[in-house]
């Protein structure tokens, strides 16, 4: 991701700083490719990695790890661990990316290379 000149721009251009080996930068990756890259920021748990990790950052910021391990232990107990369930975390998610980035720009490249 930061060998490519184009994307090591873009993160910074969304983020405000370089890339570092940080955990929370490795996430941040994922939110600006969910952001740039679909326009429905669909969770298809079949198939895309960067939606599932932005996701489940998202989780872990507002529920901390234990709750994530219970979870994904039992995914049945959403309500209890978090007060909600998975269509309102999804959507509250969604909402989340778009308030971080609404207003940065998508570069032309990415829009007619992806």
């Amino acid at each position: 991701f930061t060998q490519d000149s184009k994307w090591a721009e873009l993160y910074y251009s969304f983020t405000g700083h370089t890339y570092q080996s940080k955990v929370e930068h490795y996430y941040e990756v994922f939110d600006v490719l969910v952001y740039t890259l679909n326009d429905d920021f669909s969770l298809d748990y079949h198939k895309d990695g960067a939606f599932l990790n932005s996701f489940t950052y998202y989780l872990i910021k507002n529920y901390g790890e234990e709750a994530i391990i219970d979870l994904m232990l039992s995914p049945n107990t959403v309500n209890e661990v978090t007060g909600k369930n998975w269509d309102t975390l999804e959507n509250e998610w969604k909402q989340s990316i778009v308030e971080k980035y609404s207003d940065k720009q998508i570069p032309d490249w990415l829009i007619q290379d992806y």
